[in-house]
């Protein structure tokens, strides 16, 4: 499939004539929302770093007119942030969605103001380490009222739970049940974008909702750090303390990070042992598991696994259809059932991934005023199917196969018909044709079978058993992620 850049999408936005003395008042018909959502699609494009988009996600895009774009964002440190490093992306993106090259100016409004007005929410992406950017929960305790620095938007709710995730709900829930004594500390870890944030901010919110007296406090371990070094500067330790060990719940992200800080190390273990002893509940997320974390001690290594450790997976097909659902009745919004199976079938990465890839394609669709063919969309995510079909071989399949139901290749082209043997050369011969198009007679040879019929027999009782039970298909979604990278 031949890819096309994103830019292909934006002719709908009308593009003033610069040469135009009327420019400026066209500038001013653009649609700021559409506008913003773009410039912002396009960065992504341009960048996988996941601490861009969390600070772009807290600006917006107050004017475009007279030769000038104007962003506002929170704080000073932003606003330099963007000035000094992104000034000159921002005006690139623009200037190929509207034709117009502008000023960037970079404006500071009340971290209250200067929320979101029109960006969609994507409940799976981390929160920025300035936490105090986006929407944040509040506790009280002796009249006085404290940031936990949750996002009320993480609920159970709107957490889709798949196999993938299912038994780190079981425990979240658990422990919504009894903070401090079940399962503490919970360590969750796995690749970015799986919602392990969006999980434990959402016990988090769960309690607090049920007993607003109830103390959190979440924190990445890079503000964790730089909160630390504040206070040894200010001389304000006893503070930075209290902030973290006057708690009910402590919530630490992006734990991995730890790994070259030995001052955060004694602080965090100090920290820990405070509130483990006092049955204050503690959870930990990371993209790595506590053995893979470089320079961890001993003694926290030790701490970390003395609760529950469990390790959130990529979703499955039927979990990214269902995120796919789930994310268009939170916006309110439409695909079709092809377009929806299309996506989750062919965005195979995180969470985040998926949503950013459903994000798109709606905000596309807006702008276009019409529903996109198939063919489109997939120029659009920058897919290749066809070139990914064409990279996968005969064997790596059969590879997948004898790994996930431990056979071997003898076994599958052998003649025993034990139900397991036969079963799994089934899941063979059905992958052979699902993802490889192959002729019934080829695959027939593959597998040394004589009859073209059997290949079709198994194509048809593997395609029935995935849609009748669950497990089964969460197993042949196994074996294909081994192939499908």
């Amino acid at each position: 499939m031949q890819k096309i850049d994103y830019t292909g999408y934006i002719e709908n936005i009308h593009k003033p004539d610069p040469s135009n003395t009327s420019s400026s008042q066209k500038q001013s018909t653009i649609d700021l929302a559409n506008l913003w959502k773009l410039v912002k699609e396009h960065l992504r494009l341009k960048s996988d770093d996941k601490r861009l988009f969390a600070w772009f996600k807290t600006a917006n895009l107050e004017k475009f007119q007279n030769g000038k774009a104007t962003i506002s964002v929170a704080n000073s440190y932003h606003k330099e942030w963007i000035e000094t490093l992104h000034a000159d992306m921002i005006k690139d993106s623009i200037m190929q969605i509207t034709g117009i090259s502008p000023e960037i100016v970079v404006d500071i409004k009340s971290a209250l103001t200067a929320r979101p007005k029109y960006e969609y929410h994507n409940p799976s992406e981390d929160s920025p380490s300035q936490t105090s950017f986006d929407d944040i929960a509040t506790t009280t305790r002796g009249g006085n009222t404290r940031s936990s620095h949750l996002n009320p938007r993480y609920t159970l709710q709107n957490f889709v739970i798949g196999s993938n995730n299912q038994i780190a709900v079981a425990v979240a829930k658990n422990i919504i049940k009894t903070p401090g004594h079940a399962y503490n500390p919970l360590f969750v870890y796995g690749p970015s974008g799986v919602g392990k944030t969006h999980l434990m901010q959402a016990i988090g919110n769960e309690i607090m909702k049920h007993d607003p007296k109830f103390v959190v406090t979440y924190v990445e371990i890079e503000t964790f750090m730089n909160e630390m070094i504040e206070s040894i500067r200010k001389q304000s330790t006893d503070e930075f303390r209290k902030k973290y060990r006057d708690t009910d719940m402590l919530l630490i992200d992006d734990i991995q990070f730890i790994s070259s800080k030995e001052k955060t190390k004694e602080e965090l273990f100090n920290t820990f042992n405070t509130l483990y002893q006092k049955n204050k509940q503690i959870i930990i997320a990371s993209d790595k598991s506590p053995q893979e974390i470089e320079n961890l001690p001993d003694r926290l290594k030790t701490r970390f696994m003395g609760g529950m450790v469990i390790d959130m997976h990529l979703p499955d097909y039927e979990t990214r259809l269902a995120i796919i659902k789930q994310r268009l009745r939170d916006k309110k919004a439409h695909l079709s059932t092809e377009v929806q199976e299309y996506i989750a079938k062919n965005i195979e990465g995180s969470v985040r991934e998926l949503e950013g890839a459903v994000n798109k394609v709606i905000s596309t669709q807006e702008i276009l005023g019409k529903q996109m063919p198939i063919d489109d969309i997939g120029k659009l995510l920058h897919l290749d199917v066809d070139s990914k079909r064409k990279r996968i071989s005969p064997d790596q399949i059969m590879d997948a196969v004898c790994q996930t139901f431990d056979i071997t290749k003898a076994e599958i082209k052998g003649k025993r018909r034990t139900a397991y043997i036969a079963a799994s050369r089934q899941v063979a011969m059905y992958l052979l044709r699902k993802d490889l198009e192959y002729p019934l007679e080829k695959i027939a040879h593959l597998v040394n079978r004589k009859d073209h019929t059997t290949v079709l027999h198994a194509y048809e009782k593997i395609e029935s058993l995935i849609n009748e039970d669950k497990d089964f298909a969460a197993k042949v979604e196994n074996v294909r992620s081994k192939y499908m990278l």
